[in-house]
């Protein structure tokens, strides 16, 4: 079968001079890949002449840094901290061309046509899963092909315990959903493969449009937008909008990447379930005869100060938030996808609750190529929650999503009660989005909610369920628990690998961390309005877990963020209380970080961490300091560069009075000329 290159539209790199290498395809909306013109005549350059003669300045090893998310072929003989800058970026040929799962040839194959799954159907979701329901018994493999071509769909495609099944398209194949809901639901299935497969829906719950005059109020403001004609918003599925969730958000245009980015200094209003109380939209609606869009909001939204509006700025608007999963695997295992593009989803763009090991290559939520839309998700675009395993995700471009691109966490339970001499710890649910699990042999650790310090860990020796709550008998007598402490379950954790992808143009995080055992590597995080990372555990009400250890942040580009990596943990009485080595064992090394608006690296309560040749590049910035630590110790911070090309004078490294077994060496500062 032809192999299908999703490649990320010219514009991904369009914006530095530098494109893809790898084959091209006639679907411009799918397969575009074109050659690297700058970066081959350069390597074709440094071949033929002597390695002296290739090195380069400090000032065109930076401009070249900043210039691309992909790494380069960089060459000096200065010290910038970082040992190889070849390594530093996305890698433009795995991003391309890297296949890692295979399709069988052998196994039970079915041409989607033999089933009444048609381009020229209507709908195609109640065929596809009834095809998928009635061959749950068949053994070994099974191959479902699509054609080359469009698929309509109504509603979600689901199953419910088969094993070993691959959805494979070819070409240009594309699902395109009439609704909003969920495309693909799986729930207590293993080896589940999707393959060569575009999602998008024919009327976009995300739109996008310019604000052509602002009427202000004393409590409101209507602000009337021009609506592009891509978007008809006389259907339906808009004009019955109740205003129950959905988001505005004021965007700017960036002239590097060539899209539109959430504006940080502007208007985010939006209606959410965590904010049903106080909405910032108070209405919308839409005139044909004029294609304008008026959108009222609510001045006392309290999440977000209202600033005038500029007229000609460009705005997101969302007509979902939360709602619907673009996909859902429940108690999955050994979920495979591989050269998926979605273009838009209702609401999280992949749910994974439970389960273990989930692998993806290539899986992008993206624009769509030709669209005016800014948005991709509404929520986060890949949420798992209590995963066990691996989660492997390589080679994808997440953008455009308004929560965070990556969420990957578990949940806390809380101890209810103590029996020291029993050894027996009783603990107790405290959401219901998933059943957090114990067995034996499992290893609890128990958190002060106050400070997040650890209180002590333990492995599980026998145990009892009554509902969901466990009384859990423990390997050594149980000390100094407070009854509702928080109990993480240190052995059922997930083990992120998110390698060779790019994050960028999105309103909240890039990555919220809260598991163990991950690297971060070969990354490019670009216009993140909020942390492009944040390794974190801290306690509120949503009591997300597990305290992080063992991470690494190796290899990456951090480009014209907000704040770029923060490691941090308090409890309920605040950072003023943290304590030392709560978060242990975070290296961050070897990464680039040009013109972030805020810290580039900020350590709360870590320990045993290392800060190591990692290179600075501003000539701009908003905040007074670059690297800081706080209530930390056994930190080695070393080998950094700082190059400052900014009239502004800021403090490289703030350390904190007091921490212990802090090593600062080697770290220097200077200009590029």
């Amino acid at each position: 079968m032809k192999k299908r290159v999703f490649v990320l539209l010219t514009t991904l790199l369009a914006l530095s001079g530098c494109f893809y290498g790898g084959s091209s395809s006639s679907d411009s909306t799918s397969e575009i890949v074109t050659s690297d013109s700058s970066i081959s005549e350069s390597e074709t350059s440094n071949s033929s002449s002597s390695e002296e003669e290739n090195f380069m300045s400090t000032e065109e090893v930076l401009q070249n840094m900043k210039a691309t998310p992909f790494s380069t072929d960089i060459r000096t003989n200065e010290d910038l901290g970082i040992a190889d800058l070849t390594r530093v970026g996305v890698d433009s040929d795995r991003f391309a061309n890297e296949t890692k799962f295979a399709i069988p040839s052998e196994g039970t194959f079915y041409k989607a046509e033999d089933y009444g799954i048609s381009p020229s159907g209507d709908n195609n979701t109640g065929a596809l899963s009834i095809l998928l329901k009635n061959i749950i018994s068949v053994s070994g493999n099974k191959i479902i092909q699509f054609q080359d071509a469009i698929y309509p769909f109504s509603g979600t495609v689901d199953v419910t315990g088969i094993k070993d099944v691959y959805l494979v398209g070819k070409g240009s194949t594309e699902f395109v959903y009439s609704g909003w809901g969920t495309y693909f639901e799986a729930k207590a299935s293993q080896n589940i493969h999707l393959s060569n497969i575009a999602f998008d829906m024919k009327n976009s719950p995300t739109i996008s449009g310019t604000i052509t005059r602002v009427d202000d109020f004393d409590q409101t403001a209507d602000i009337y937008l021009s609506i592009p004609e891509e978007f008809d918003l006389t259907n339906t599925l808009y004009t019955s909008w109740k205003g129950e969730t959905g988001s505005y958000m004021e965007c700017y245009f960036d002239e590097v990447t060539q899209k539109y980015v959430p504006d940080r200094n502007h208007n985010l209003f939006y209606n959410s379930p965590t904010s049903a109380s106080s909405k910032g939209i108070a209405s919308a609606s839409y005139s044909a005869a004029t294609r304008e869009f008026k959108v009222t909001l609510n001045k006392s939204f309290p999440y977000c100060q209202y600033k005038a509006p500029i007229i000609g700025a460009n705005v997101s608007f969302a007509f979902t938030m939360y709602e619907n999963h673009g996909f859902h695997f429940y108690q999955c295992q050994d979920v495979y996808m591989e050269d998926i593009n979605v273009y838009v989803t209702g609401g999280m763009g992949m749910r994974i609750d439970m389960g273990k090991n989930v692998y993806f290559n290539r899986v992008n939520f993206m624009n769509r190529p030709g669209s005016k839309r800014i948005m991709t998700c509404t929520a986060d675009i890949i949420h798992s929650a209590a995963l066990e395993g691996d989660l492997q995700i390589s080679n994808c471009l997440l953008e455009g999503s308004h929560d965070d691109a990556l969420n990957i966490k578990t949940f806390y339970t809380k101890v209810v009660s103590v029996n020291a001499s029993a050894k027996e710890i009783e603990v107790q649910q405290t959401q219901t989005e998933v059943l957090i699990s114990y067995d034996i042999g499992d290893t609890i650790d128990i958190y002060d909610p106050e400070t997040m310090g650890l209180i002590g860990s333990y492995t599980i020796t026998d145990l009892v369920k009554l509902g969901s709550n466990y009384t859990l008998t423990v390997d050594s007598r149980p000390r100094d628990i407070p009854s509702g402490a928080n109990v993480g379950n240190a052995t059922k954790t997930t083990s992120l690998l998110l390698d060779n992808c790019i994050i960028r143009n999105k309103r909240n995080r890039g990555i919220l961390l809260q598991t163990r055992n991950s690297i971060i590597q070969n990354c490019t995080f670009q216009n993140v309005v909020m942390g492009a990372i944040q390794v974190l555990a801290v306690y509120d009400i949503f009591r997300e877990a597990i305290v992080p250890q063992n991470i690494k942040i190796i290899n990456n580009k951090f480009l014209t963020n907000y704040e770029d990596v923060s490691i941090f943990a308090y409890g309920s009485k605040g950072s003023a209380n943290s304590v030392p080595s709560t978060i242990k064992n975070v290296e961050v090394s070897n990464n680039f970080f040009f013109n972030g608006q805020s810290l580039a690296i900020n350590l709360l309560a870590t320990g045993t961490g290392l800060i190591q040749n990692n290179l600075f590049y501003y000539d701009s910035f908003k905040a007074d300091r670059l690297i800081r630590a706080q209530a930390s110790e056994n930190l080695t911070i070393s080998g950094n560069v700082l190059i400052n090309d900014s009239t502004q004078t800021l403090t490289f490294i703030d350390v904190a009075s007091g921490q212990v077994g802090i090593t600062l060496e080697n770290n220097s500062e200077r200009k590029s000329i």
